[in-house]
């Protein structure tokens, strides 16, 4: 599979010292989130901790560029799971809270949860002392209004606890007690075997061993046949990963996510961007430094062009794209289409296609529009003009039509236009009718462009 090809090489060059850090997850993204340290002071470091009093309490903004990678392995954050209790570190996410709606559920959003899903088991594990949930939960309470009023209602925010003493503070990366307790919780993942199975990916022979699951939770994963491994009881069997490749493989996902992730051109739906790199290992590395460096320092990706960084790539890579919707408060991924082994060379006669079709559809100045334009375009104007009531439905067909731009597949032009001449009557009554049409005839004239396109490579 193309796209676990991909993975492993993005992470290949990873081998973690430290068993924890490639776990770990980064606070924010620098925009629309805060962070609220609590400091607690302390009588001791050393386990179990005794917790005195809350010696400060500031509002911040998340580390900058530069730093984030210090003070990720300082709060040692981790989503949780969506069976979990607990965090693997004292770090909460509260999220996005009205000031008023806190003040009159403070304990039920704020410090009862904080005791549950943090310090009950800190407590349940010796980290800290018997009865410090309690306390901290009380301490809290005590600082409501100082809370709630530092609380900035357009930002989401997080909640890390550090720990005073002899005049010093420490985060929980810091002090060995709380990386022992985020690496015990890792464990859980693993799975002892009774004999020595082989790692899916690495080849090596272990007796503890996870499944790919942990680290892509699609949904999809439930559809048979669709990867190696997802079926139990064969979980661990089929596709088994050892510890090394779970914490490079997580990585991997993070590096995508950050890097490789479109949040733009689809309202509510992640594309993921995922190059593969045809040559030897040092040349796979530098490939891959590359596109991520011209993703990551190109003003263009912050004009949300990333289709067209795609297009101006070398025959060394491929790109696999993956359609991803995540429904809130849920842990698992729907992936909506997936194509493998897009050729930036095809991208980049898509793109001429549509220059062709603005500069005949529209009176625009822009010679060069770029590849997103069309993806957007394409999809606001599928999703919304075709005749059926469901707004999911809609979505997933205009993406199922995406996809199969990008591989390349025959489109059925006259079940296209019998889609929207069957919503004329409806569209006629629209005060911008004329606009839509026009839409309508321009989306066909480009996929009959592109169909035959699809000819010449077949002939």
């Amino acid at each position: 599979m193309g796209f676990l090809k991909s993975v492993k090489d993005i992470s290949a060059n990873l081998e973690p010292a430290d068993k924890i850090k490639p776990f770990m997850k980064n606070i924010g993204n620098g925009k629309d989130s805060k962070i609220m340290t609590i400091v607690l002071q302390t009588e001791n470091l050393q386990q179990p901790i005794t917790i005195k009093r809350i010696g400060k309490i500031d509002y911040s903004e998340p580390p900058s560029e530069d730093t984030r990678e210090i003070w990720k392995n300082k709060y040692m954050f981790r989503p949780k799971g969506g069976n979990q209790s607990w965090f693997f570190s004292p770090v909460f996410l509260l999220g996005k809270v009205k000031k008023k709606e806190l003040k009159t559920k403070f304990e039920d959003k704020f410090s009862e949860k904080i005791k549950k899903t943090i310090f009950n088991d800190l407590e349940k594990e010796e980290v800290i002392g018997q009865n410090n949930a309690n306390k901290v939960k009380a301490l809290l309470n005590g600082e409501q209004n100082q809370i709630i009023n530092q609380i900035d209602e357009e930002s989401s925010t997080f909640v890390v606890f550090a720990f005073q003493y002899g005049g010093k503070e420490y985060y929980a990366g810091d002090l060995d007690l709380f990386r022992a307790y985020f690496q015990k919780k890792m464990q859980l993942d693993m799975t002892k075997t009774k004999t020595e199975r082989t790692c899916s990916i690495c080849g090596k022979k272990v007796k503890e061993v996870t499944n790919l699951n942990k680290v892509f939770n699609f949904a999809t994963f439930d559809k048979k046949g669709f990867i190696p491994g997802n079926q139990k009881p064969l979980t661990e069997k089929v596709f088994p990963i050892c510890y090394t490749c779970y914490s490079k493989n997580d990585h991997a996902r993070e590096i995508i996510e950050e890097n490789y992730n479109n949040k733009y051109t689809i309202p509510g739906i992640n594309i993921w961007i995922v190059p593969e790199i045809n040559g030897n290992e040092h040349k796979k590395q530098s490939v891959n430094n590359n596109f991520s460096n011209y993703l990551n320092n190109h003003s263009d990706l912050i004009e949300k062009r990333m289709f067209k960084r795609m297009t101006r790539q070398n025959a060394a890579l491929n790109f696999h794209i993956l359609f991803l919707e995540k429904e809130p408060g849920k842990a698992k991924e729907t992936i909506l289409q997936m194509v493998e082994d897009v050729s930036p060379s095809y991208l980049n006669r898509l793109q001429q296609l549509w220059q062709e079709n603005t500069r005949l559809w529209t009176s625009t100045k822009t010679d060069n529009p770029p590849l997103d334009t069309a993806v957007k375009f394409l999809y606001r104007t599928f999703s919304t003009e075709i005749k059926h009531m469901d707004p999911s439905y809609r979505k997933q067909k205009a993406i199922e039509l995406l996809a199969k731009l990008f591989r390349k597949e025959r489109i059925n032009i006259q079940h296209l236009k019998r889609q929207f001449v069957s919503k004329f009557p409806a569209t006629m009554r629209d005060t911008y009718y004329y606009h839509k049409i026009r839409n309508q005839l321009r989306m066909i004239e480009f996929i009959n462009a592109q169909q035959r396109e699809v000819e010449k490579s077949e002939t």
